[in-house]
């Protein structure tokens, strides 16, 4: 009902003088990734409130501290722009920091930004504050790979957790505007067992296949950093991975003397030894400028290889989805009210009804046209949108005229066949969404007509027999090992004849240079064309065929080529043990709980807090049982199969919530056991430990004051006698 209303809301915004987003298409794409319908809203009134303004920037740098990502971008010729609470201090006099995303002001600052960035060809990074997500503040968050949430008591927690799913929100946005996004972490965070974080990347896995997400790992010394520091980061392009420079060896290392300490030691009043950052350890967040350009130099490879849009189907529903108007007036006009008389009553022009016909766009007459201001615009375009058309077919109309003088600024030959021959309107409509760059419609042009004229598909493949291939000369090793690839590769390779009913194999006879693919190709540039547009409509049933060839080749391209690179099976398996081990962790800590409240304090002060522990750790167990019953199913289907992934991440996701209610109860009780009766005798302090014996104490002290004193007379008679 939500998506439905808003598709049936105008909603399609100018973004600008030149360019315009496709609101309709914006929150298909949402929906694809089940955003929640919140955020969606959020996006849609940002949209109808503020003035976006064009599309300008390149780069987007969220957290940014002292921007060093920034700062490279801009040396680079690109128009970035940096997001941080120290960039801005609140007044007292206002209630929001525009510059903090847990402020209404400053989550509207970033989703208006985005929708300023250049569709389809920008980046933005992510590095979420991590003072809640590290291992160094266990002790106060409680978080843990099954208990990602923490203890949501604490305000610095539930801030935290805030500002993670804005975050997720962001990439979301960022994913469905075609931008390249990076998210990074220290080493140790448990932000990426975060569910709103596992949901997000099986949103993305869903859409994008398999290598959607990406996630590396480097060491900060490898970048000049003064510490070896471990990072992670995420992003839906591969080439992230490239970050990656392999191990830390010896040799890179600081001397002893020179290594940078980040955390001291301290023993506590039980005498357990605890650590605590120091000065050293903020400005280990501070990207060094080696590592900087080194991401900055990515970007290009990352926007191209940027995967988890969804692709908008070119149906005429979304296609002819009617528009939001700019402002009140074409609100009106869009309602086919074509005048407004002084004391607000709302009349037509010519006196007729005030409803104007509505015409069927569908019929095979001209298209029809409605009045807006006294001009006759076609049914479906704002008049904005009308005026951008007119003013692109000028533009148009201005290049492909002849040059008497200047025969630089003349267009190709087949611009000018295109504006002759072709649908004007879509020349008009491609120049306005590139924001009329000449050059890139030129390009974009080259391109549409390619893709008219060249689409062929000429393998050297088919079925065929193993008595067939030995006709051809294929020795017996050669056709055994085609028949187990066909085997392996399951019934798009395999069928029988339906003759005879002889196992045929789909088999490339050879590989030459006549062999053309356009299939990725035209999948790039299908959702700027028309359904009626699509090359493959006008072939006819005869080609068929390439729809399977298609299929046929992204089997082999699955489960051969691409098998060994880190996909999410692989990624989920890493999380699932991470998350079993973290578990077993939890357990204990449950039961060493429940045995010193047995131990040490009353009955009667303790019953109900017995009561809930064996009920938390009840759980835990059953959730982990399931964590484990997904593992050994992985390990029994290679962590490679569709069915244990949505197993092992609904059973993590599960888990998560449960380990969550068991640290915060057993939080709340080890705070709280210090006002409970103890049970007489037992006048150790909580959860005291035995000191622990030097070592060659227990040697020492096994020899009695007797054995001591015989060795010393014995010793004594020995110096006497010589």
């Amino acid at each position: 009902w939500f998506f439905k209303s808003c598709f049936t809301y105008p909603c399609a915004v100018a973004v600008g003088p030149c360019t315009m987003i496709d609101a309709n298409a914006l929150i298909w794409q949402l929906r694809e990734l089940k955003c929640p319908q919140e955020f969606v809203w959020c996006i849609l009134l940002v949209i109808w409130t503020y003035p976006v303004g064009e599309n300008q920037w390149d780069y987007l740098e969220f957290f940014a501290g002292v921007g060093n990502l920034t700062r490279c971008a801009r040396e680079c010729g690109m128009r970035a722009i940096r997001f941080d609470i120290l960039d801005h201090e609140k007044p007292q006099n206002r209630k929001s920091n525009f510059m903090d995303l847990n402020s209404p002001s400053g989550f509207a600052l970033a989703i208006v930004s985005l929708l300023q960035a250049k569709l389809c060809d920008f980046s933005a990074h992510f590095a979420l504050k991590c003072a809640s997500f590290c291992v160094m503040n266990v002790g106060t968050s409680k978080r843990t790979a099954c208990s990602s949430t923490g203890f949501t008591e604490y305000e610095s927690v539930r801030c935290s957790n805030k500002l993670a799913i804005r975050t997720i929100f962001l990439v979301f946005l960022t994913t469905c505007l075609g931008g390249a996004w990076s998210l990074e972490q220290p080493d140790g965070s448990t932000l990426e067992f975060l569910p709103a974080f596992r949901t997000m990347l099986q949103s993305l896995f869903d859409i994008g296949g398999i290598r959607a997400v990406t996630k590396v790992k480097w060491y900060m010394r490898h970048y000049g950093a003064p510490t070896p520091k471990r990072h992670y980061g995420y992003a839906n392009s591969s080439k992230v991975n490239l970050l990656d420079k392999g191990k830390l060896h010896a040799h890179q290392r600081l001397p002893k003397d020179q290594r940078v300490r980040t955390a001291d030691a301290y023993t506590d009043a039980r005498g357990v030894k605890r650590y605590k950052g120091n000065a050293n350890l903020r400005p280990t967040q501070i990207y060094p400028m080696p590592f900087a350009r080194r991401l900055i130099g990515l970007l290009d490879g990352m926007k191209a290889s940027a995967r988890g849009c969804p692709e908008v189907p070119a149906s005429e529903s979304l296609a002819e989805a009617e528009t939001v108007p700019a402002t009140e007036d074409e609100l009106r006009e869009s309602m086919h009210l074509v005048d407004q008389k002084s004391d607000g009553v709302i009349e037509p022009k010519d006196g007729s009804s005030s409803a104007a016909p509505t015409p069927d766009p569908t019929s095979n007459a001209k298209a029809p046209v409605v009045t807006l201001s006294g001009r006759k615009v076609p049914f479906g375009l704002t008049l904005r949108q009308f005026n951008l058309r007119r003013a692109a077919k000028e533009r148009i109309r201005r290049m492909v005229a002849p040059k008497a003088k200047r025969k630089d600024l003349q267009v190709p030959q087949y611009v000018k066949d295109e504006w002759e021959n072709g649908d004007r309107d879509s020349l008009a409509d491609m120049l306005t969404f590139h924001n009329f760059d000449k050059e890139v419609f030129l390009n974009e042009v080259l391109i549409m007509v390619r893709k008219k004229k060249t689409f062929q598909l000429v393998i050297d493949e088919g079925w065929h027999s193993e008595a067939e291939l030995k006709e051809l000369g294929w020795s017996q090793q050669k056709i055994n090992g085609a028949k187990t690839q066909c085997l392996s590769l399951g019934d798009t390779h395999t069928r029988r004849n339906s003759y005879d009913g002889e196992m045929e194999y789909w088999v490339t006879l050879r590989e030459t240079a006549k062999r053309t693919e356009e299939s990725s190709y035209e999948e790039q540039h299908r959702k700027r064309m028309k359904a009626d547009e699509d090359p493959k409509s006008s072939l006819g049933k005869d080609f068929g065929g390439l729809e399977s060839q298609e299929k046929r080749d992204a089997e082999v391209k699955a489960k051969g080529v691409e098998r060994p690179a880190l996909t999410k099976y692989l990624q989920t398996k890493e999380s699932l043990k991470k998350f079993l081990q973290s578990m077993v962790s939890k357990s204990g800590k449950l039961r060493s709980l429940v045995r010193d409240l047995k131990k040490t304090y009353c009955d009667s002060a303790t019953k109900g807090c017995l009561t809930t522990l064996e009920q938390d750790i009840t759980e835990v167990d059953k959730h982990y049982d399931a964590c484990n019953t997904a593992w050994a199913k992985g390990e029994v289907e290679d962590f490679g199969n569709e069915e244990w992934y949505k197993l092992a991440e609904k059973a993590m996701k599960d888990a998560t919530y449960a380990c969550a209610k068991a640290t915060a109860n057993e939080t709340k009780i080890r705070n709280s056991k210090k006002y409970y009766d103890k049970k007489s005798g037992s006048d150790q302090p909580d959860d005291a430990k035995p000191p622990k014996t030097p070592k060659g104490k227990a040697r020492r002290d096994d020899t009695s004051k007797k054995d001591k004193k015989e060795k010393k007379e014995k010793k004594d008679k020995h110096k006497t006698k010589h």
